[in-house]
């Protein structure tokens, strides 16, 4: 399984009183295409965030790709496999200035300085 998930729980109040994520148990095979679909508030953003470690993981196990959610020092790796795309694009981009926002993931991925602007025409040539 690409994506194997086993009891997530996942609770925003500290308490652990109301559950966003209750006992979830997800698998996910390479290559399979998964819709996740709720009514608003019922999990599934946040299930996501669980699954790329943006939101830390509470209880339960969680992999992808055989990389545990974790694992704090796999995260970059796990998030160049993983990605989402939001719901809201002003949470998704950096820049108004679409080579800029290029430049912004090509940074963060550490790519050479010298390197970025051929990358980034590269790119908006496609």
């Amino acid at each position: 399984m690409i994506v194997e998930g086993k009891q997530i729980c996942f609770s925003y109040d500290l308490g652990g009183t109301s559950f966003a994520l209750q006992n979830v148990d997800l698998s996910i095979a390479q290559g399979e295409f998964v819709t996740i679909l709720g009514c608003n508030g019922s999990g599934k953003s946040t299930l996501v965030k669980q699954i790329n470690a943006l939101l830390p993981l509470q209880q339960g196990d969680l992999t992808v790709a055989q990389i545990d959610v974790r694992n704090e020092q796999d995260v970059w790796l796990l998030r160049r496999i993983c990605g989402m795309v939001f719901q809201n694009p002003d949470n998704q981009f950096v820049s108004s200035v679409v080579a800029e926002d290029i430049a912004f993931g090509l940074e963060n991925y550490e790519v050479p300085r010298r390197e970025i602007p051929d990358r980034v025409q590269a790119a908006l040539e496609l």
